[in-house]
């Protein structure tokens, strides 16, 4: 779902992509035996270190990959685990979700791949980064689209494109599309964040 724009060095790639892997190891483990097991400090310090380094281009990419979540056709398993990583992921990934459909298909278009499940948590992270504007924005969207049942893909046609396409033609959405255009990108404001925060990025998946 989220685009990744340009080639990261593979040895970011690599350290994140591990560190996630062993910062949902150790809470899958925990939550079997309901105690707690701590991450290597080490890994942490080392993942910590990189993220620094990264550039501002590789840096949301390379926490992207780290946010593995179940697939789109299990909304209610996905919003679970998103609900239970900290804020700043919270942010990244539904901020980004929601960036990333707008871009490429409009508000109707992220209202019918994710159901709308996200918006709370996006409208959350919208003003966690400073961008009340586009929270604004969402609320407004999430109005309409409450009001416009078209945008609720029937069960089994979630990927019936000739039905978004024509509900998408007939919503009100396009005039928020348009005001949304008009807006600064997300992406500046989620980096400012995250590397003010980088504690909340690599932390245990199940510490919030």
């Amino acid at each position: 779902m989220i685009r990744t724009a340009r080639r990261l060095a593979p040895c970011l790639v690599v350290c994140i992509t591990l560190l996630a892997l062993a910062c949902d190891e150790a809470s899958q483990s925990s939550s079997r035996r309901d105690e707690p097991e701590p991450v290597d400090p080490e890994a942490v310090a080392a993942a910590r270190r990189l993220l620094e380094r990264a550039s501002d281009d590789q840096l949301e990419n390379i926490l992207l990959i780290g946010l593995r979540v179940g697939p789109r056709e299990e909304p209610a398993r996905e919003l679970e685990m998103v609900r239970g990583w900290t804020a700043g992921r919270r942010m990244l990934y539904t901020t980004s979700v929601l960036e990333s459909e707008i871009e490429s298909g409009g508000f109707a278009q992220y209202f019918w791949n994710t159901r709308g499940q996200f918006v709370k948590l996006a409208w959350e992270g919208l003003n966690l980064i400073g961008a009340p504007q586009h929270a604004d924005l969402l609320k407004r969207a999430d109005d309409i689209y409450r009001q416009e049942p078209a945008l609720r893909p029937a069960p089994g046609r979630e990927d019936d494109s000739e039905a978004l396409a024509k509900a998408a033609e007939k919503s009100r959405l396009k005039t928020i599309d348009d005001e949304f255009a008009k807006l600064p990108a997300l992406k500046p404001l989620r980096v400012k964040y995250i590397r003010g925060h980088l504690d909340e990025f690599t932390a245990p998946f199940d510490k919030r």
